[in-house]
């Protein structure tokens, strides 16, 4: 069963507001069965408002590695699980069906 070994704060930007934020992790990936097999990647959580914020400047926002949430949980991507994977899943799809299925994005 592929678990999260590993989810690591990098950078975090608040904003005045509460609902204002831009926050960079790395997360560690691998099967509970062997210790110390992972695979790393890194996304950024973004609120609406700083999405908004980060448009109006002119930047062009690439989708990938974004995930956009209204509040920020940190509780919520820890206990994320797999829900629809099996032994064949691959790491890629199951952070799109977890992180899809909790809603956090």
């Amino acid at each position: 069963m592929l678990i999260i070994k590993a989810l690591t704060k990098m950078y975090d930007d608040w904003g005045e507001d509460i609902d204002d934020f831009y926050i960079t992790y790395s997360i560690e990936i691998g099967p509970s069965e062997i210790n110390g097999a992972s695979d790393m990647f890194s996304f950024e959580l973004v609120s609406p408002k700083r999405l908004d914020r980060m448009t109006d400047q002119g930047d062009i926002i690439i989708g990938h590695g974004h995930f956009i949430a209204k509040d920020f949980n940190e509780n919520t991507l820890k206990a994320t699980r797999p829900v629809y994977c099996s032994d064949q899943t691959t790491v890629e799809q199951w952070i799109g069906y977890t992180l899809l299925d909790r809603k956090i994005v």
